[in-house]
């Protein structure tokens, strides 16, 4: 393209008839509505203009062609060349609306105070590190080629509202490191911004504002396709100082927000995901000073990652997110969750399906919605909740053993196994320690119903050897069905002439420890209780069925009766940690 610098230049080029119309609206501050306005399909010379003629113009003419100050508006023309402002500083606006580009259009490092191709037919657009005082507007643009804003700085708000890019290459919109004070548009802001736009923003190819600082992203119905790089909408790293706003978009492809910052509200209501490839939505690190909106989101394929993301408040529908292998919730904490708070079969499969790596068990979601209920006041809500934590976490902790081709996995599991049994039904893994009382009941009834029939058939024994082989013991031992009971008194030998009263008077052990089946429960169960039953009595393995199960029982009854008791003193005293 040749660089015109005078007027003399210009006439020398015999300017056509379009050229000369927009030169005089120009120098007078006017639009130039070329043809009716309307964005030319293909190159029509008769409102065609050159590329050079036009840079010339841009850069606010000459003495002899003086631009005003609005700078150069136009609307309908078709620009032949490469139209080319590199380094430059525009004189005034750069409004050129519902216009063809045969070619790129060049704008790097560009100075200019207002932007405005809105309606054009562009083949790409490259103002990097370009400078612009007021908006950049690319509403209902269509562009077969990337627009590079890389680094840009924009004062105003950035606007694609019902633009059409189906570009061949891996970006549609690329604006790293830009930064956009007053936004980014893919839907009208307001009903009076609206400008009869109807048809919703389309993208093939990836937006990418990674790392950018803007005043807010608001896209609503818009559809994100990607390409080659897999993500349709990217701000990684990206400070957004106001809304995200994604209501009703398509995405095939990833949404990428992975350590971005929001100070206000991130909505994704009403979005469809897919990406058959990868995550559908990425929110890793993320930062939303705000809420987190997630409603009747379509999941279709990918997964949904927030490891690592902060949200002060998530609104969401907890049956709304993907089920397990698809959704990840490591280290992703919150303020508070809005509506109801509670353990419903929905939010604790929420908890699950987020926690789970493969098979790898992350216990940090059950932690943090435990902290949350308990700072809510929800106590009871919180015990169950890290109730269920322990289990998946012991049980996950066994199947990665397993899977490992350990050689002692099977015995470790086995044991591990039995003292998970015993802590999650004694104290509930310390969230629910009084349950050691009822385990505690549970045993002393398995206790006392052996020595009731033990005693009734006859099998127990005074337990001290001088009585065993005394004359009295002997006597009754050889010729009495239940020779404890009649030893001790409690009932009359065969054939006697004694009353009742009488015998109890002269039995020979009527001195000797009374026998009392639930003080034996008692005795044999808990060891810290001592009713003097064990030290008297014994079951015998000899006489009776009863007998030489009480005698093998009690064993395992006493030890059981240990576990149970220290497991219940060490979660009353919180030596078991319940956190």
């Amino acid at each position: 393209m040749a660089i015109i610098r005078t007027y003399e230049e210009v006439l020398a080029l015999n300017p056509t008839g379009a050229e000369r119309k927009l030169i005089e609206a120009c120098k007078a501050g006017e639009w130039c509505v070329l043809g009716d306005g309307t964005c030319p399909e293909t190159l029509d010379p008769q409102v065609s203009i050159r590329a050079e003629i036009l840079r010339f113009l841009l850069l606010g003419g000459c003495a002899d062609c003086l631009v005003d100050a609005q700078g150069t508006m136009m609307e309908g023309g078709a620009v032949t060349g490469t139209l080319d402002v590199n380094f430059a500083q525009v004189h005034g606006t750069m409004q050129l609306r519902n216009c063809y580009f045969e070619e790129a259009i060049e704008c790097l490092q560009t100075s200019m105070s207002r932007l405005d191709l809105s309606g054009s037919r562009l083949h790409g657009l490259r103002a990097q590190k370009a400078h612009i005082d007021g908006g950049v507007f690319l509403r209902r643009i269509r562009s077969s080629q990337e627009i590079d804003l890389n680094s840009a700085t924009i004062d105003g708000q950035l606007g694609f509202e019902g633009t059409q890019m189906a570009c061949d290459g891996a970006y549609a919109i690329s604006a790293p490191d830009a930064r956009i004070e007053g936004g980014v548009f893919f839907h009208p802001r307001t009903a009076l911004d609206r400008e009869d736009i109807e048809t919703p923003f389309h993208s093939t190819g990836e937006i990418r504002l990674n790392g950018a600082t803007m005043g807010g992203l608001y896209a609503q119905q818009c559809t994100f396709a990607a390409t080659s790089t897999g993500q349709s909408l990217s701000l990684g790293g990206a400070t957004v100082n106001g809304a995200v706003r994604l209501d009703g978009c398509d995405s095939t492809g990833e949404i990428l927000l992975a350590g971005s910052r929001i100070s206000g509200r991130l909505t994704c209501e009403r979005i469809k995901l897919r990406n058959d490839s990868g995550h559908a939505f990425n929110g890793q690190a993320m930062r939303v000073e705000h809420a987190f909106v997630w409603k009747k989101v379509e999941h279709r394929s990918g997964g949904v990652s927030l490891n690592g993301a902060h949200v002060a408040e998530l609104d969401d529908q907890p049956d709304n997110w993907p089920p397990c292998d698809q959704l990840f919730l490591d280290g992703f904490t919150y303020d508070r969750i809005k509506g109801t708070v509670s353990t419903s079969p929905a939010r604790m499969d929420w908890l699950r399906d987020g926690s789970y790596f493969g098979v790898e068990f992350r216990p940090q979601p059950y932690s943090q919605y435990a902290k949350f209920l308990r700072d809510t006041g929800h106590d009871e809500d919180a015990r169950r909740v890290l109730y269920t934590r322990e289990r998946k976490r012991r049980a996950s902790t066994r199947a990665q053993l397993s899977a490992s081709g350990h050689s002692l996995a099977m015995p470790i599991n086995l044991w591990s196994r039995f003292w998970d049994t015993m802590l999650r039904f004694v104290v509930g893994y310390g969230h629910y320690p009084f349950r050691s009382v009822a385990a505690l009941a549970v045993l002393i009834c398995f206790t006392i119903i052996p020595a009731h029939f033990a005693w009734e058939e006859g099998s127990f024994a005074p337990n001290a050897a001088p009585i065993l082989v005394s004359d009295g013991w002997k006597d009754i031992a050889a010729t009495e069905p239940n020779p404890a009971a009649i030893w001790s008194g409690d009932e009359i030998p065969a054939d006697s002439t004694f009353t009742a009263a009488a015998w109890k008077a002269a039995a020979p052990g009527r001195d000797w420890e009374t026998f009392n089946r639930y003080a034996y429960g008692f005795d044999v169960v808990i060891p810290i209780i001592d009713f003097g039953q064990t030290d008297a009595w014994a079951p015998s393995t000899t006489r009776d069925v009863w007998g030489w199960h009480l005698w093998w029982a009690r064993w395992v009854l006493s030890a059981m009766g240990w576990i149970v008791t220290a497991l219940g003193a060490a979660a009353i005293t919180g030596i078991i940690r319940r956190e």
